[in-house]
């Protein structure tokens, strides 16, 4: 019975989100986003999954709480292409609170507890060390992403993701912690790969926010660490298994690649720069500014 409530609530936290979007983006209009429940359904989806991994003890109730502050960003930037940096910089407080509260799971998850040690704390000094990665998850978090910017800026030519993704990631780190903030990444992309080649193939729509794919390779991340560090080693092994030439070929393609992409950003760094120019224009028309 328990999943069929935590089903029951996401649903309404996903109406609440869908019903509130437009004021958080400070639209002059304020009509509700997306024609179908979709919100409400990927809330009822992703409040069971929390139920069923995490369970309802009052150290858990958390992560209720920041799938409720992913679910609202990740609406907010799939419907207008804009974060809200308040609900951002607000889940970021409440991260560095409850995790100063309820230390133990950021503490084990990827065996964080070690890196206190660099700060000559113990993993049982109360919630201080909570607390150090707390803070060092939110500069993380935000640098990676503004490095990432800069990189594919200087690239590229144009600005492959918005200073919004920043910020999300802030209050992710602010809640995993640096190497929580830095491999919520690797599902994030993957996220982002999928959502892209679903939404190319049914709408033919090229140009997408990527909050979405950060917000959900987060939370996946949170739920499944260990199986997401599982994938990543056993890729690592698979790779070194591989004949050294097969090896060499493989790595040199992954080279070409990755300059054959940035070659053709270069190309339609225009085309793109275009598309994000009518995106703030429709952002400034529909919130008034």
């Amino acid at each position: 019975m328990l999943w069929m409530l935590s089903a029951i609530i996401g649903l309404l936290v996903g109406h609440v989100v869908r019903r509130f979007t437009p004021a958080l983006l400070g639209e002059k209009k304020r009509e509700m986003p997306f024609k179908g429940p979709w919100v409400e359904l990927i809330g009822a989806a992703l409040f069971v999954l929390v139920y069923a991994l995490r369970g309802v003890d009052p150290s858990q109730l958390k992560w209720y709480l920041f799938t409720t502050l992913l679910l609202a960003i990740a609406t907010a930037d799939a419907h207008r292409k804009y974060v809200p940096t308040g609900v951002c910089w607000t889940g970021t407080v409440l991260g560095l609170i409850l995790v100063g509260i309820f230390p133990r799971d950021i503490l084990d998850l990827l065996a964080q507890g070690d890196f206190i040690a660099i700060f000559g704390f113990s993993a049982d000094a109360g919630a201080v060390p909570g607390i150090i990665l707390s803070v060092s998850g939110a500069l993380m978090g935000f640098l990676e992403i503004w490095f990432i910017r800069r990189l594919f800026y200087s690239l590229a030519g144009l600005e492959a993701m918005g200073l919004g993704d920043a910020y999300i990631m802030m209050m992710v780190g602010a809640w995993l912690g640096p190497q929580g903030v830095v491999f919520a990444l690797l599902p994030a992309c993957i996220f982002g790969i999928a959502y892209g080649m679903i939404r190319k193939a049914l709408f033919g729509v090229s140009h997408l926010a990527f909050g979405p794919a950060l917000a959900m390779g987060s939370l996946f991340l949170q739920l499944f660490a260990d199986r997401v560090i599982g994938a990543i080693a056993g890729l690592n092994n698979l790779l070194y298994s591989l004949p050294p030439l097969a090896l060499l070929a493989f790595s040199l393609f992954l080279v070409f690649l990755l300059i054959f992409l940035v070659l053709r950003m270069r190309r339609k760094s225009a085309e793109y720069a275009g598309q994000i120019e009518e995106d703030y224009k429709e952002i400034d028309e529909k919130m008034g500014q």
